[in-house]
């Protein structure tokens, strides 16, 4: 397994040149201003390879509030002036240091940015990966002290791949984070890198599950939206054949999906089940929307006729599925030219105590800051991810990464809450990092293995 050992930052946020060494689980700890959503949001351009798509920057932050990249880069910032930043044109840095457990062997990760206040946004020089080299500015500095070099990206570049001969530079984040990925894991592993970075933003974004359907649906699977424009134009079909084709292929695509998707949820929790958070445990269960109950039966027939499990469709089945679909604008109020799959199920979240009384997250329809309210989307996200991160059984070879990164509101959980949550993520082989006020630093101690205070005057590094 790789984990996360340093973050590097240059030319970010209040930053102009940092180390930050982390080990395991780790907390980010400073008061309001002192750099750690800072830091965070350095890590999320890291692992989402500056796409923006799949970014929250600060997140946390109050509304009204707007980070974005460049702003980060030049240091704009609600310390400084509106209008003012504290560089008028840099290149920034951002670097992640993972090590491997067991050969305790480093692999780099960066993004190299380029940024000027006249610019309306930045420029990504570069997406880097520098396998057996274990990156920091330490070193940098130590280097142009005795040798004389400069900092600039072009002699870093070379230094790194004097000592990488691997080194590996990115046109895209997609091949990018693909082949950070390809570098942790085997490469039978397969991990989806969309659904990857989508869990990843959504772990600094958290909401309370006021509506599981919503959540599961947003957050647990994947949009598809599968094409069905033939079906919202108002004219007979089946004469010549072509609605009934169109028909069965949509069924074939639905049932596929939704197949999937039920796998999915299987595989998830299957990795709750042997765990107790404060007692409970927590099950995904999902149902058919009884409008959508005969399109629901009809594409699974057609995905397992595809499968060569069950018997071929009838005609009087096409053009039943023909219908069904076709009523589907009197019915759904948004149907358009796609159908999203997830809209034929819905879905809850079962809670069982520890003396077997069972409720559902829907049934509870509570919002608060209590830890009970909080567990369920913690549960569900870290399930979830790990199995993005590790589609194979947990018990299986050590190699790869797990690591998930949350803001504030986790140390909201009570500390009982919170400890048993840390052990999951554990169990589940993830590697966390939250951030946290420095009123709330006295208890972390006891959660994580380190525990890092931004905004010191001097390079942070771990407790």
């Amino acid at each position: 397994m790789y984990h996360l050992a340093r973050i590097s930052i240059q030319n970010w946020g209040i930053f102009s040149s940092i180390d930050i060494d982390v080990r395991g689980s780790t907390a980010l700890v400073g008061g309001s201003g002192t750099g750690k959503s800072t830091v965070q949001d350095a890590v999320q351009v890291v692992m989402a390879g500056a796409d923006t798509s799949n970014l929250r920057l600060d997140y946390g932050a109050a509304r009204g509030s707007v980070r974005t990249i460049l702003g980060y880069c030049l240091g704009q910032s609600d310390q400084t002036d509106a209008g003012s930043s504290l560089r008028e044109k840099c290149e920034t840095l951002l670097a992640l240091v993972f090590e491997h457990d067991g050969t305790r062997e480093p692999l780099t990760v960066g993004i190299v940015l380029s940024a000027r206040q006249e610019d309306r946004e930045e420029v990504v020089i570069s997406r880097f990966i520098a396998p057996a080299v274990s990156f920091s500015f330490a070193d940098l500095v130590e280097r142009a002290t005795v040798n004389g070099d400069s900092s600039s990206w072009s002699d870093i570049k070379r230094a790194l791949q004097a000592k990488s001969p691997a080194f590996e530079d990115f046109d895209s984040a997609d091949s990018y984070v693909e082949g950070m990925l390809q570098r942790m894991f085997e490469a039978d592993q397969g991990v989806d890198t969309k659904r990857l970075r989508k869990l990843f933003k959504h772990g600094l974004a958290f909401s309370p599950i006021s509506d599981p359907t919503r959540f599961i649906r947003e957050i647990v699977l994947d949009q598809d939206d599968l094409d069905a424009e033939w079906a919202t134009v108002p004219e007979p079909h089946g004469e010549d054949g072509r609605g009934i084709e169109e028909a069965s292929a949509l069924l074939v695509k639905i049932g596929t999906r939704v197949f999937d998707a039920k796998r999915r949820l299987t595989d998830i929790n299957a990795r709750l089940a042997d765990h107790r958070i404060n007692g409970r445990t927590y099950t995904i269960t999902s149902s058919v929307f009884p409008r959508f109950q005969r399109i629901y039966d009809l594409s699974m027939k057609a995905h397992e006729r595809v499968e060569g499990r069950g018997a071929t469709l009838e005609v009087g089945d096409l053009k039943e599925a023909q219908e069904q679909i076709l009523r589907l604008g009197d019915v759904v109020p948004h149907f358009g030219p796609t159908i999203d799959y997830r809209e034929i199920l819905s879905f809850d979240i079962v809670i069982t105590d520890a003396d077997g009384r069972r409720t559902t997250a829907s049934g509870r329809r509570t919002i608060c800051s209590s830890g009970e309210a909080l567990e369920p989307f913690y549960v569900i996200l870290a399930a979830t991810l790990s199995s993005t991160y590790f589609r194979q059984h947990l018990n299986g070879p050590g190699d790869g990464m797990g690591f998930l990164m949350l803001d504030s509101p986790f140390t909201r959980l009570d500390a009982s809450s919170a400890r048993t949550m840390m052990k999951l993520y554990r169990d589940l082989k993830l590697q966390t990092m939250v951030t946290a006020l420095e009123d709330n630093g006295t208890s972390l101690p006891e959660m994580f293995d380190s525990v890092v205070f931004v905004g010191q005057p001097v390079d942070v590094g771990t407790a």
